[in-house]
């Protein structure tokens, strides 16, 4: 890598935030840390093999690497979420490491793509780690739908969640019995009729729709309460 700035890379530069930053190992390695995108966009246009200039770091251990690529990269959209998250393990930064413990002890974990019993939804998944309840959300999605990936989707984790903060005493194994009679597909089509019967906020109609889920079929004197003071008694079922 030569500190030569070709014109063609210089166009490229000029249209973005600034060089290149790159990690060189011990082994001669270099390593990406920002710029990825323009690295990318040059390699396609065939200027791969240019030189150019660029911000180069060595002998960064691979934590310092993890923290200077999240310092450059932490606000921006551009970067996977996914990646991102790795580079906070590699950080070690305490939530990461301890989202990660809690869905390893329920058998799964953080994915780049669909698969079973594997998360995809890794910003739904931190704010309910912060709601405080990311453990039993998480059980009762991977009891009901053994490890189906639509169960960890950002919508139904968000509800679920919701749900088991507003009714915290409803039994874990009644709500995973009452679920099973659904896909999670189908319990995702519902939180959204729920929200456009009611024109209510995802949250309401999380509680409303998971609360009627958990209802069928109980005898009323064993039914969860309405919502707050805005459900009244009388109000329907969303429809199926």
């Amino acid at each position: 890598l030569s500190p030569v700035w070709s014109r063609s890379w210089e166009r490229l530069v000029r249209s973005s935030n600034g060089v290149p930053v790159l990690s060189k190992r011990a082994d001669g390695t270099y390593v990406r840390l920002d710029g990825q995108h323009r690295l990318a966009a040059a390699e396609m246009a065939g200027l791969g093999s240019d030189t150019f200039m660029s911000e180069v770091h060595e002998g960064l251990t691979l934590i310092e690497e993890a923290q200077l690529f999240l310092r450059l990269n932490g606000g921006r959209s551009a970067v996977r979420v996914f990646d991102k998250f790795k580079a906070r393990l590699v950080a070690k930064e305490p939530v990461a490491i301890a989202i990660v413990a809690v869905l390893k002890s329920l058998g799964l974990k953080i994915v780049k793509a669909q698969q079973k019993h594997g998360v995809c939804a890794i910003k739904a998944v931190e704010g309910v780690y912060h709601r405080g309840n990311l453990e039993r959300t998480m059980a009762i999605l991977t009891d009901w739908a053994d490890g189906d990936p639509e169960a960890y989707e950002t919508q139904l984790v968000k509800a679920m969640s919701a749900f088991l903060e507003e009714y915290p005493n409803a039994p874990t194994k009644e709500i995973v019995e009452k679920l099973q009679d659904y896909a999670p597909g189908k319990v995702t089509a519902r939180l959204r009729r729920t929200q456009k019967t009611f024109e209510c906020s995802t949250r309401e109609a999380a509680c409303i729709a998971l609360r009627d889920i958990y209802n069928e079929r109980r005898p009323k004197r064993m039914h969860l309460p309405p919502l707050g003071r805005q459900i009244e008694d009388d109000m329907p079922i969303a429809a199926e």
